[in-house]
């Protein structure tokens, strides 16, 4: 599975290193610009599109009218949005909010 960080998280200590290398060595020196070419590089990376994971569960529920069983529906945890059983079949994740709906 990919993994995902903060741009800024990976360029800060970068920038830390290369003013401490500037103070000690000068702006010209080779490492220092080297920094600056590895910091221009991750900025250059383009940026993934992607959200926190949202994590839920079906909740069952049984509907039933004079002892006889009408419909059973269940109902996402995370968006209270209801659903028949036969429509989603036990999906893995919510269609109304994409909530992962496996056991973790």
């Amino acid at each position: 599975m990919a993994e995902y960080i903060e741009r800024e998280a990976a360029i800060a200590p970068l920038r830390r290193w290369q003013k401490t290398l500037a103070k000690t060595y000068g702006k010209n020196d080779e490492y220092v610009k080297c920094l600056d070419d590895i910091i221009d590089k991750l900025i250059d990376i383009p940026a993934a599109d992607v959200r926190p994971v949202t994590k839920g569960w079906w909740i069952e529920h049984h509907h039933s009218e004079y002892g006889r069983r009408l419909r059973d529906c269940i109902e996402c945890s995370n968006c209270r949005c209801w659903f028949s059983v036969e429509e989603l079949l036990r999906c893995s994740f919510c269609p109304n909010c994409g909530a992962d709906m496996r056991e973790s």
